[in-house]
């Protein structure tokens, strides 16, 4: 999602531009964001990595 016209918006991750847009978040939405982002972690850190052997 690209918030303006600027490049500036364009390089920078979803997260900054909430924040910088200074969007408001529950606390219950606060709890489901960091739940999903726990659980994801694992996924992205311990995937299997390509060895050229």
């Amino acid at each position: 999602m690209i918030f303006g016209k600027s490049k500036k918006y364009r390089l920078c991750s979803g997260l900054f531009v909430l924040l910088k847009l200074k969007v408001k978040v529950g606390l219950e939405d606060v709890g489901k964001i960091a739940e999903h982002a726990l659980s994801s972690f694992p996924q992205l850190a311990l995937s299997p990595v390509p060895t050229h052997v």
